[in-house]
């Protein structure tokens, strides 16, 4: 162990149970945590393991300047106050622990059964690597909760403009030892109604671990069925936005991705819908349904690659497209006895040529029907169309029973 006066002290902490895990809890200088933390970001191409979402840079100023402005306001008038920043010591080699009472050195293990309910906590700079810009698995003490609220005390403590002790003192709580895994699952629990999360993030890391056996409800089958169409040699790969950091899908692409999690997730509620006949007679409907839906826009892809490539000009990829094409496939199979064994993608292939053939899906066409009353309207004329083709056996929802 270093001097003391190597170490920063966080102080006297209290440790205790939150729900199920054990925290440490304490308070210290906003900018002596935003110093000795790092946020993991997820970044769907160089960090799929990542836990934080991509930081809103006005909301990160706006939190600072609360933060260092309440010095000079009225305390009974403008009481402000944080909620706690939470940090997960993936490497607790860097902790000193102490028992408040008998003065004894505790490990982070002795620290963790919960029997030293006040303990001194420091951290000893010499095993603490304050490196900036650190990569997923070089972090020692990661943001769980309250990036945005240290994102800029970083910054400024960095370039010299304030000096840790400056900053004011606000609450945080530490775990110790969890999984960046774990981190994750807090990270959606506390933040997964909060109004500026990314659906799309959301959804991105809650899929991961939903759709366990083939009795998900049908929005978490949407939402896996999105999920796996994402995938890099599915349909949609290389076309959407997680929901995380979007810095290298923009070095890779030099553009926005023009799907969305959330977007494709909505498309694929309809298509599931439509897939009650089907859902219900096969066992396996999880995998049959990704194949018939992934098939059919596979098929669009190729038959008409300037709708994908040019999506802008086009309905394809927009939610008027998506939904009513998604629709449509569930629609087609659901007439069909289909099962894994006996699928082929030769009906859904002929059915996109006949839409093809017949519609027109310029963007400017379809000016003004986004809605879901524009949604109809094109079902509609999609099933005319294959109507006219000969293929009414396959153009009417047929329910699950």
């Amino acid at each position: 162990m270093g001097d003391i006066k190597f170490n920063l002290s966080l102080g006297p902490c209290l440790v205790g149970k939150n729900l199920n895990t054990i925290a440490i809890r304490g308070n210290a200088s906003l900018g002596l945590l935003a110093s000795i933390s790092h946020a993991d970001k997820y970044d769907q191409f160089s960090n799929e393991a990542g836990v934080q979402r991509s930081p809103a840079e006005k909301h990160a100023r706006e939190a600072l300047a609360y933060a260092l402005e309440a010095s000079s306001v009225d305390p009974f008038s403008d009481p402000r106050a944080f909620t706690e920043v939470i940090l997960n010591g993936r490497d607790t080699s860097p902790f000193v622990f102490r028992d408040l009472l008998s003065k004894q050195e505790l490990t982070a293990e002795n620290v963790l059964t919960g029997k030293y309910s006040i303990v001194d906590v420091s951290i000893n700079v010499a095993k603490l690597d304050l490196t900036p810009f650190k990569e997923h698995l070089d972090i020692q003490i990661s943001r769980v909760d309250g990036n945005h609220r240290l994102l800029m005390a970083q910054r400024i403590v960095e370039q010299g403009d304030l000096s840790e002790e400056e900053f004011p003192i606000v609450p945080f709580s530490l775990f110790l030892g969890l999984t960046p895994e774990q981190e994750r699952k807090i990270f959606v629990d506390i933040n997964g109604n909060h109004k500026n999360m990314s659906k799309s993030l959301l959804i991105n890391f809650q899929t991961k671990r939903n759709l366990d056996s083939d009795r998900a409800s049908s929005e978490d089958l949407a939402s896996w069925i999105a999920m796996r169409l994402s995938d890099r040699e599915m349909a949609f790969g290389g076309m959407v936005n997680l929901g995380g950091d979007l810095t290298g899908y923009r070095l890779r692409h030099n553009t926005r991705p023009p799907l969305t999690l959330v977007g494709i997730t909505n498309a694929m509620k309809d298509f599931v819908a439509a897939s009650a006949y089907t859902r219900f007679n096969n066992p396996d409907s999880p995998a049959l349904l990704l194949r018939i839906v992934n098939d059919f826009f596979i098929a669009l892809r190729d038959q008409f690659p300037d709708g994908f490539e040019r999506h802008h000009e086009y309905v394809f990829l927009k939610a008027l497209g998506l939904t009513t094409f998604a629709k449509l496939a569930g629609t087609v199979y659901s007439n069909v006895d289909v099962s894994m064994e006996n699928y082929s993608p030769d009906l859904g292939q002929r059915c996109v040529k006949v839409l093809l053939e017949s519609l027109d899906f310029g963007k400017f066409k379809w000016s003004g029907y986004s809605s879901r009353s524009g949604m109809t309207v094109l079902f509609m004329r999609m099933q005319k169309a294959l109507d006219e083709a000969g293929m009414h056996e396959y153009s009417r929802v047929r329910s699950a029973i």
